[in-house]
């Protein structure tokens, strides 16, 4: 009669900027990286070790991310691996759960123009068939400014009052 063999693995959680890890149980096959946890996205730009899993503990665009030989990146979910030359570090995340506008750079403030990152997490969520997020705040977009956004598109703030 066989057995299964359990492994504890570790989960990494943001939470208020900071990792949090997490023990789990998963009858699954083991699997070990290196964590290097980050302040910012620069500094992740800036990341040599090629199989290290990184945490990016930035309260606003940060997150988990591995690297990837591809090379197309946004800004938003990808960055560019620039102390190496090529590839990116690509965002880990479950594309279900949606697209951060904050991932792109845009801020809650009520006066930095946030067009460029809103219409760049809206481009990204279509390719991923993902809807866009907004935490709480205003958002700035100028009157100049337009948005393309594509049938069968879902933008989500947290609540009318919350998200301007």
């Amino acid at each position: 009669m066989g057995y299964m063999r359990s492994v504890v693995w570790i989960t990494f959680l943001l939470i208020g900027g900071k990792a949090i890890a997490q023990k789990t149980k998963r009858p699954e096959q083991p699997f070990s990286a290196k964590m290097v946890v980050l302040p910012t996205v620069q500094t992740l730009e800036q990341l040599t070790d090629i199989t290290a899993v990184a945490v990016v503990t930035d309260s606003v665009r940060g997150g988990l991310f591995r690297y990837s030989e591809d090379t197309l990146v946004n800004q938003g979910t990808t960055f560019r691996a620039k102390a190496l030359g090529k590839g990116s570090w690509m965002r880990v995340f479950d594309p279900i759960g949606g697209i951060r506008v904050s991932w792109f750079g845009a801020v809650a403030n009520g006066k930095d123009n946030a067009a460029p990152a809103i219409q760049a997490a809206i481009d990204e969520a279509v390719k991923l068939k993902s809807q866009v997020l907004f935490s709480a705040g205003a958002y700035f977009i100028p009157a100049d400014a337009s948005l393309r956004l594509p049938a069968n598109s879902f933008l989500k703030g947290v609540n009318m009052n919350a998200t301007q």
